[in-house]
């Protein structure tokens, strides 16, 4: 368990590195899959809950974010950007595939709730 858990916060801190960095969004959705794949072949709920919420909360601050605060970063995710756009949508398409495996029910509401938004 310890293992686990070390991993997973291992995969928070790359998901918060990557995640207001248009360019990197590629990695991003493949470091955010890596994980959610591992929780599933290995039942672990709580990991996969504590990555989905992580990713639901770069989404929120994407979707939130000011306009005077993008100008100082170098790629941002704009979400008005098709490209950025259509990464965000697949890698919540693969959340909502995997919280559907894990039978999550609650978790499942919450990312529809998300992207109604």
């Amino acid at each position: 368990a310890p293992c686990i858990k070390f991993m997973v916060e291992g995969y928070e801190i790359i998901l918060d590195v990557l995640r207001s960095n248009s360019t990197m969004l590629p990695i991003y959705n493949t470091t955010a899959e890596h994980c959610m794949d591992f929780c599933v072949q290995n039942n672990r709920k709580y990991e996969f809950k504590r990555i989905t919420d992580t990713l639901s909360k770069h989404l929120k601050n994407i979707l939130n974010q000011k306009q005077e605060l993008i100008k100082n970063i170098p790629y941002p995710v704009i979400i008005e950007d098709n490209e950025s756009f259509s990464e965000l949508l697949k890698l919540r398409l693969k959340a909502l595939e995997n919280t559907l495996k894990m039978d999550n029910w609650s978790d499942l509401s919450k990312s529809l709730r998300i992207l109604e938004t």
